[in-house]
Parts: C-alpha cells; sequence; structure tokens
C-alpha cells in the first residue's frame, strides 16, 4: 500500500505529453497531508469545485440537486463543466467507506468515439453540452474540446444537461432539432455498445484518471449512506 509522499511521485511521472491517463493504487491517503503537498511535489495544482479543494461523495440521505450527496445512478459526464471549456485535467478517486457494495463507478474510454467525430465533425462542432448546475445555472460547454496537454480532440458530456447550437453560429448554420437528436442517439448508441471498465470500491482504493478522456457514471442501485468517496481535481501549474 502506497504512503501518500510515494503516491505525489507517481502523480509526478504522469508523462502530460501523452493523453489518456488512468492509474489506480492502494494508498493510505492523508488527504491534508496530499493538499499541502501537491504543489510542492508535483507539476499539478488543486482546482477547487462548488465544495472547495476536495469534495465527500457520501449520500445524505434525502432529496438532492448535488449529485455527491445521492447514491442512485448518475450518467456519463466530466467532471468541472462549471469552468465552461475548462474543465479539470485530472481528477482523483479515493474510498474512505467502501459501504455495501452496491453502488460502482463507471469509465468509458473516450476513443470510442473517434470515428463517430471522424464522421460528424461538421455538426458535432457546432454543438455546446449545457451542464445546468445544482443551483439551475447554465453552464455552456463546446461538445468538442482540445485536450489541455496534447490539443487532441475529446468529446464531453454532462448528466443533467442538454445539447444545443453554440451561441456564436451563423444562424444559417444551426442544427436542426433533428440533427441534434441524431447524434445524440449515436453518442449514446456508442457508449451502449462498448464494455465499460466499472470499479468496485474497496477501501483505500484510489483511482487517478484523465478528465477529459475518460467519462465516468454512477452505476447505483440503492441508497448506501456509508459509502463515502473523496474527489479531488487536478490542473497542471
Amino acid at each position: 500500500m502506497l504512503t501518500t509522499v510515494e503516491l505525489l511521485q507517481r502523480i509526478n511521472e504522469i508523462d502530460t505529453s501523452s493523453s489518456g491517463y488512468f492509474g489506480s493504487f492502494k494508498v493510505n491517503f492523508n488527504h491534508i497531508e496530499f493538499l499541502n503537498k501537491i504543489s510542492l511535489h508535483t507539476m499539478f495544482k488543486i482546482v477547487d469545485s462548488n465544495d472547495g479543494k476536495i469534495t465527500i461523495i457520501q449520500d445524505s440521505g434525502v432529496e438532492s440537486a448535488d449529485y455527491s450527496k445521492t447514491s442512485g445512478f448518475f450518467d456519463f459526464h466530466a467532471d468541472g463543466l462549471q469552468y465552461e471549456n475548462d474543465t479539470p485535467s485530472l481528477v482523483l478517486f479515493y474510498c474512505k467507506n467502501q459501504g455495501v457494495q452496491i453502488n460502482h463507478t463507471a469509465f468509458f474510454d473516450t476513443k470510442h468515439f473517434e470515428t463517430l467525430i471522424e464522421n460528424d465533425i461538421d455538426l458535432l462542432s457546432k454543438l455546446s453540452v449545457v451542464f445546468v448546475d445544482r443551483m439551475g445555472r447554465e453552464r455552456e460547454n463546446s461538445l468538442l474540446q482540445n485536450h489541455k496537454w496534447t490539443g487532441d480532440i475529446c468529446l464531453t458530456l454532462g448528466d443533467r444537461a442538454f445539447l444545443k447550437p453554440r451561441n456564436n453560429l451563423d444562424k444559417s448554420k444551426i442544427p436542426s432539432l433533428r440533427e441534434i437528436s441524431r447524434i445524440s442517439e449515436k453518442i449514446f448508441k456508442t457508449i451502449n455498445d462498448v464494455t465499460c471498465h466499472v470499479h468496485k470500491w474497496k477501501n483505500n482504493d484510489l483511482i487517478i484518471f484523465d478528465n477529459q478522456k475518460y467519462l465516468h457514471s454512477r452505476v447505483g442501485m440503492g441508497i448506501d449512506k456509508k459509502r463515502e468517496l473523496i474527489r479531488i481535481c487536478l490542473d497542471k501549474c
């Protein structure tokens, strides 16, 4: 099992000249030590969320617009859409309490979108994915974005979100509702046709992944108030 300092060493070895990083570890994780040392020991910095430097993902037991406080199904998405085209490069999940093992996390490698992007890039480039945050505010992001490290084209999604034409489009180029519906179906057919990696959390599991290249979802099968994950978002300094 890694120590927090050893984890920091592993993070500092991430090759940012390529995209698609995905690391899975067992860690005796001290989040206070991690927060204090991340910028001193690595090339990365913390990206604050709506909750601050860390987010506790645990069911509150009451209905909530904050998906981190619920256990139910949460469809594929990238974290940080509230930053509008500036999603964090890396996301870290740490399992503090595995709970009763009825809710897992699925990861979708967006390399499976490559053919879709190649065939439909003109339409995809005209669309935004609009994320609706917990306060009901709409946050518009380009559906296709360039990877921060490599410039690769990435397709991003949100759960509580919808597709719309980009605001700066010439009116003569706005896609029709039928076109938007068609591409939405193709996106989710691509996801449904792929066998995604489903991680069944155990205590001390830690996963850190490229937030632009991997979408993730919660496969929820019931309320689990004991399950507790810590989420931390990172970007290059």
